[in-house]
């Protein structure tokens, strides 16, 4: 899979999606995505955007949730 990202190492555009290790587990979590550079062979890792924006919708939902909440308890109180 090309990705819009060069290659930390040699700037090479050929990169792809790398499989998922192990010792990922905490920077999967975190969205970030692994690459492999089929120039060079480096892998490395990126914030995945696409990953984010569901647990940022989910926020931005309580968030208004637990406002509109609020404004109903002020008004019966």
């Amino acid at each position: 899979m090309a990705t819009a990202t060069l290659c930390p190492k040699c700037g090479s555009s050929a990169v792809r999606l790398s499989r998922r290790r192990l010792k990922d587990g905490v920077l999967h979590l975190l969205f970030y995505s692994a690459l492999r550079c089929h120039a060079c062979g480096h892998r490395y890792f990126r914030i995945s955007g696409a990953s984010l924006a569901i647990p940022i919708a989910v926020l931005l939902l309580l968030a208004f949730l637990i406002g509109i909440g609020e404004i109903v308890w002020m008004h019966y109180q």
